[in-house]
């Protein structure tokens, strides 16, 4: 029995899209398993499928008895990062319709009966509802994770035109640094790249390679 788990760790996704296959051996009665990881690409990655097998390797002698070596797949499902459910094949469009961010649960539900002939019952409409949620959740960590980030920018920048203010009075480093309260590395990281950019002194070359 090959058990196919997706995305581990979500249930419901899992309650959608499990599979199950049979598969018989002479001497084993032994339980493969697929591993499956669902990406967000862009560009010529996204909609591909690429499977990572266990191989063996001689690298003393050669092994003449039979082993099962091939108990564990792993398999990276790649999907279009803009959401084109009409792009690559019926897996890659099934998988961008239950996963979009733009789509409301009845949409979903409608897609999967009449496209994809998938009769929706009372538990799988409670998995596409929560999908929906997950797909928010996504959606709402990126903005946060945006904002964190134009923030923290901003307070960088700011320091920045403090520190070159001081700078074009011809202060030192350690006098920068006790004028603003900060450390004399910090303010040397700044001063160091902006004698780059001197005498214009371009800000926002200096922030860009400040947060590298």
């Amino acid at each position: 029995m090959a058990n196919i788990s997706v995305m581990p760790g979500n249930t419901r996704l899992d309650k959608v899209l499990r599979m199950d296959t049979v598969i018989t051996a002479d001497d084993y009665a032994v339980r493969k398993v697929y591993s499956i990881w669902i990406c967000m690409e862009e560009g010529r990655n996204a909609n591909t499928i690429r499977e990572y097998r266990i191989q063996p390797r001689n690298i003393y002698g050669e092994y003449k008895g039979r082993e099962r070596y091939d108990l564990l797949s792993v398999v990276m499902v790649r999907l279009p990062k803009n959401e084109d459910a009409s792009a690559g094949n019926q897996l890659h469009r099934l998988l961008t319709t239950l996963l979009s961010s733009r789509m409301t649960p009845k949409w979903k539900e409608k897609a999967l009966e009449h496209t994809y002939g998938i009769p929706m019952s009372y538990e799988l409409k409670e998995a596409t509802a929560e999908l929906c949620n997950l797909s928010d959740l996504v959606e709402e960590r990126g903005i946060e994770k945006g904002l964190e980030r134009g923030l923290k920018q901003g307070i960088e920048l700011k320091l920045i035109s403090q520190v070159l203010k001081k700078l074009r009075k011809s202060y030192t480093v350690a006098q920068i640094a006790e004028t603003l309260e900060e450390t004399e590395e910090k303010i040397g990281e700044i001063v160091e790249i902006a004698q780059k950019y001197a005498p214009e002194y371009d800000e926002r070359k200096i922030l860009d390679e400040v947060i590298k």
